[in-house]
C-alpha cells in the first residue's frame, strides 16, 4: 500500500484541508491528485512517499496452522521379551 509521511515545520499549519502537527504518516489513497501537489509543493511540509505491505491481501497473508489434535496415538511400548 502506497503511504505518506508528512512533517510539519510548524506544528497546527494547515494545508489540503487538514492541520498537521509533527509527522503523520497516512495511505496516500485518501487524497486526491490536486491535494497530494498541495502537499508536496508546500515548504512548510517535508512529504516522503514510502510503501507497507497490504495485509488485507491473502496470498501475502499467513496462513493458519491446524492444531494438533490431543487425540493423535501414541506410540506403542516395546515388547518384552520372554524369559
Amino acid at each position: 500500500m502506497n503511504m505518506i509521511r508528512v512533517i510539519a515545520k510548524k506544528d497546527g499549519f494547515r494545508r489540503a484541508g487538514r492541520a498537521w502537527v509533527g509527522t503523520t504518516e497516512l495511505p496516500e489513497r485518501i487524497f486526491t491528485d490536486a491535494e497530494l501537489h498541495q502537499l508536496q509543493s508546500e515548504p512548510m511540509l517535508v512529504v516522503q512517499e514510502f510503501e507497507i505491505e497490504d495485509e488485507t491481501k491473502g496470498e501475502d497473508a499467513p496462513k493458519p496452522t491446524e492444531p494438533e489434535s490431543e487425540t493423535k496415538a501414541k506410540p506403542s511400548a516395546k515388547p518384552t521379551a520372554a524369559k
